[in-house]
């Protein structure tokens, strides 16, 4: 039996993080990583106007992926369709993020 994901949603914000969709190895491989950020950025733009897509390669954010998109209601949409998401065999899980934090360049918190 499969227990339903329960998501730690937080304030909605224009800023989407997706937790567990990528690994570090993959991250290292170019092609792979083009391949991600393509799928990522072609799957996110069926929810609302992408602002900016950052898939971290070092530092405390590698293995996340944020989405920032135009209005909090978007990032919602995306939210909705996307958390508990099967990617790579890997459960997805979404939550917003500060829009100040990633903003700033902090994508480790």
């Amino acid at each position: 039996m499969t227990i339903p994901m329960q998501p730690q949603m937080g304030q909605p914000t224009p800023v989407l993080l997706l937790l567990n969709m990528v690994t570090r190895e993959e991250l290292f491989n170019e092609a792979d990583y083009a391949d991600i950020f393509e799928d990522t950025e072609s799957e996110a733009k069926k929810f609302g106007v992408i602002e900016r897509v950052v898939i971290p390669r070092d530092g405390p954010g590698v293995g996340r992926v944020f989405i920032h998109y135009r209005s909090a209601p978007e990032a919602m949409q995306a939210f909705r369709a996307l958390n508990g998401r099967k990617f790579s065999n890997r459960t997805v899980e979404a939550r917003y993020y500060d829009e100040r934090l990633f903003q700033s360049g902090d994508f480790g918190r």
